[in-house]
């Protein structure tokens, strides 16, 4: 299958519109509906008493102002902290959402793109959430920077489409030179990402970057062992704001 040269990139919202409101709040999900965007990314953690939550970093500091850890703190209080204010008043009261109440957020048709912060031990409990969403299996993906993860996910939830993250920051050792894409299906294999008989999904990290404030990761989906694909092609921009993206997409960068 040729790449799609009339297929305009989906743009999903990092952490929802976070360039507009708090990270990773209802509040940030619903704006990026209402700005349009195609798809939203959240980043999903699991708390002490084994409840899924979303939010981005370890330690509830840097958005709320206490240094509690999410692993070791249970929903009820984590619930009572308050994620919104840092951004502005208007944003004050935003609580860090529960795993369902993002899932209530999207609209049919549009795309939740669940990065994976926790172990394999969150699998359990998403496996209880889900058994009860209403989502289709095309419009939930998972993704994580962990290739074990991913590879339990793939195993798991076989429906859903499941990308390993393969980062790549340019420093003076590497000369600012990407990884071919032959570099990372080896890794890819070597994780043990690919299943038998299954196509690869992964992300392939831009030569450039498209914007500043961007993601700097595109992510990739269902690549087969030889397609004619170019570097960088693009399925899906990640950017906190939609209209930055489009922008973005309809320049190609260089």
């Amino acid at each position: 299958m040729p790449p799609d040269e009339d297929r305009a990139p989906e743009i999903i919202a990092h952490r929802g519109a976070s360039s507009d409101a708090p990270e990773n709040t209802l509040a940030a999900f619903r704006l990026a509906w209402r700005q349009e965007a195609d798809g939203i990314e959240g980043d999903f953690r699991l708390t002490r008493d084994d409840r899924i939550v979303c939010i981005h970093d370890a330690s509830a500091r840097r958005v709320s102002g206490e240094n509690l850890l999410i692993a070791e703190t249970p929903f009820d209080r984590l619930r009572q902290l308050d994620v919104g204010a840092w951004k502005g008043r208007r944003w004050a009261g935003e609580r860090i959402p529960a795993f369902p109440e993002v899932l209530a957020t999207v609209p049919p048709g549009k795309k939740l793109f669940m990065e994976i912060k926790s172990g394999p031990e969150i699998l359990a409990p998403l496996e209880a959430t889900l058994a009860d969403a209403a989502l289709g299996t095309d419009q939930l993906i998972f993704i994580s920077f962990s290739a074990e993860v991913i590879a339990q996910v793939k195993k798991r939830f076989s429906e859903h489409k499941a990308l390993w993250i393969v980062e790549f920051e340019p420093n003076d050792e590497n000369e600012a030179d990407p990884p071919s894409l032959d570099t990372c299906f080896r890794d890819e294999q070597e994780a043990g990402v690919v299943l038998p008989g299954r196509t690869r999904q992964f992300v392939h990290p831009l030569p450039c970057d498209l914007a500043p404030g961007w993601y700097k990761l595109l992510y990739r989906a269902d690549l087969g062992g030889d397609l004619p694909l170019q570097e960088g092609e693009t399925t899906f921009v990640i950017a906190p704001n939609r209209g930055d993206a489009v922008a973005s997409a309809e320049t190609p960068p260089e």
